[in-house]
């Protein structure tokens, strides 16, 4: 009952957005601001997507004199997701992050006698920007982190 929108009021009003609900003169705040009254009912829970599915493929091969060689591919999607109650969802303001798809893949060739791995990947191979957050940075635009953008490379790995 008592939440309220501020999220970005004026430049939602300036870019021709939807609106922040009406100042109530009868709710007023500690500073002397009026508050906007909001219903969030129905909304849906910050970070918690309607749908997500992930599917993981692995398979090994063993090719001779204990090596093991072993593809690995995981594709993730994920449905939009709000990172607060508010749920704004008209950009430059997204309060969370739309739908994306993800691919990981790697390739490993694993000596388990004598103890070592060494593993070709690549994560985010879709390259996808992948929010981790967002907040409202200042006036006029958004603050958020993201995940790493497509990484690549190599991992040696010795057990003693």
């Amino acid at each position: 009952p008592d939440y309220h929108d501020r999220w970005f009021s004026f430049e939602r009003a300036y870019l021709g957005l939807t609106p922040c609900p009406a100042e109530d003169p009868s709710q007023r705040r500690g500073d002397n601001s009026l508050r906007r009254p909001y219903s969030v009912s129905g909304n849906q829970l910050p970070w918690s997507p309607k749908w997500s599915l992930t599917v993981n493929v692995e398979h090994n091969w063993w090719v001779g004199d204990g090596l093991r060689l072993s593809p690995y591919v995981s594709v993730s999607w994920t449905d939009e997701m709000f990172f607060d109650d508010r749920n704004f969802d008209e950009e430059p303001f997204h309060s969370g992050q739309e739908e994306v798809t993800t691919v990981n893949a790697s390739l490993r060739l694993i000596d388990e006698g004598r103890r070592w791995g060494a593993e070709l990947y690549v994560y985010n191979a879709t390259d996808e920007r992948v929010k981790s957050w967002v907040d409202p940075g200042g006036p006029g635009y958004v603050r958020a982190n993201y995940f790493p953008p497509r990484t690549y490379g190599v991992k040696l790995r010795k057990d003693f």
